[in-house]
Formats: structure tokens, sequence, C-alpha cells
């Protein structure tokens, strides 16, 4: 809800697994459906079960001494709860707060760059299986404002079909239909999912491709994948 206004709409695309000299990295395009300026972009790829916050106020008595921190992580120092503090929650803090209040099996990168554009890189090596947020944002460099002016999110699970992009829920299901990562719900996930069929079946909990609710992995959710198309 922190990001439901925004100036401008974004998406990411193109995302990949790869291996280089032994590291893991999750890498993609983040795109601003706008011109070009200097924007500070940061992602956050965060294990869905280490995905809790948990607030806290604490307060000298002076409610200019107020501090607020996230998962023991300081968010804020020393705002003033009926003014105007909060602007302290700047792309700075931000990334030091997701740094470090989500320590295990999270994956943060931040890059200051001329363009709409921006090709981000995770480090995930050794991630353990499961379903992960990607979250990215933008905030404008080129004045004082230092407000988010674009954000998106993606759900995947990890680790990717080999070949494919990492599977992803795209409506908040449970269930990952866009097989092959693409962003969207096509034909060629009903190819790649009946491909792979007996890969996928091996390597994922049946519940990520369980489309009959049966509560196993079988060639009926094939076809259930595909009348959803």
């Amino acid at each position: 809800t922190a990001f439901e206004v925004l100036e401008h709409k974004s998406s990411i695309s193109d995302i990949t697994v790869f291996t280089m000299n032994g590291d893991t990295f999750l890498e993609g395009n983040f795109t601003i459906n706008t011109s070009s300026t200097i924007y500070t972009y940061m992602a956050a790829l965060i294990n869905k079960e280490n995905y809790k916050i948990n607030f806290t106020l604490t307060s000298k008595g002076n409610k200019s001494t107020t501090n607020l921190s996230a998962n023991g992580a300081n968010l804020v120092e020393s705002f003033k709860i009926a003014g105007v503090g909060l602007n302290r929650v700047n792309r700075t803090i931000v990334y030091n707060w997701i740094r470090d209040a989500f320590p295990d099996n999270s994956s943060v990168a931040k890059e200051r760059k001329n363009g709409n554009v921006w090709k981000f890189s995770l480090p995930i090596t050794g991630f353990p299986d499961g379903v992960y947020y990607l979250n990215i944002a933008a905030w404008n460099s080129s004045n004082n404002s230092q407000r988010v002016v674009a954000f998106s999110q993606l759900t995947l699970y990890l680790p990717s079909v080999p070949g494919l992009s990492p599977p992803q829920d795209l409506d908040g299901d449970g269930v990952f239909e866009d097989v092959n990562g693409n962003g969207r719900l096509d034909f060629d996930d009903v190819v790649e999912f009946f491909k792979n069929f007996y890969w996928i079946k091996h390597h994922y909990p049946p519940e990520v491709f369980d489309f009959n609710g049966n509560g196993r992995i079988d060639f009926d959710d094939i076809v259930e994948l595909f009348k959803m198309i």
C-alpha cells in the first residue's frame, strides 16, 4: 500500500538465472514507462518464508525523538509523528533497512543511472528452493524529492526449469501458471509443461503446478492449464 500512488507505470521482464564462476545470479530488466532521467533503482528478492515485518516504535517521551524499526533494523530515527519526518525514508534508508531486516535468503541491489531501463543482477548462490518476491522501485534522483516514482513486484519460484525463466504466479492464487516465466499466460506454457513434465514432477512441490487441485502433479494439470488460456 505504500506504493499505490505512483507517477509512472513500470514492468519487469526478461528474467533469467545464470551461473558464472560458480556463483548464481538472477537478472532481468526493469522498465519505467516515461522519458529518461536520472533514477536510483533498487531491487530486492526476498524468500516468502522470511517475508515478515515487525514494526516497533520507541520514544524517549518526545515526539521528535521517536524511532521506527522493522525486524530489528532501524528504518527512521528521530522523526516527528505529527510532522514531516517521514520524508527521511529515502532510497539509502530503504536499501539499508531491507539489507538488514531480511538477512536470510534475500538479495538487494541498487544503482543510480540515467535512463528508464535498468538491467538488474541479484546474487542468489545457495538460495533454497521456494517462493520469492521480487520488488523493484525507482526514485527520481534529478531533484531533491527522493520519492518513489515507480514500483513493480513479481512472485517467482526458484529453481527454474532448465532453459527457462523462473515460473511466475501471475494472480496470487499460489499456483504458477506462467511456466516459462515470460510474464504472461500463453500456449507456450502448456508446451513447456508437457515437455518438462517429469523434471517438474521430481523437482517441484505439488502445490506449485497443481492446477486441478488433487494434491499432486499429473497430466490432468496440463489439461487444466490449457483450459486457462
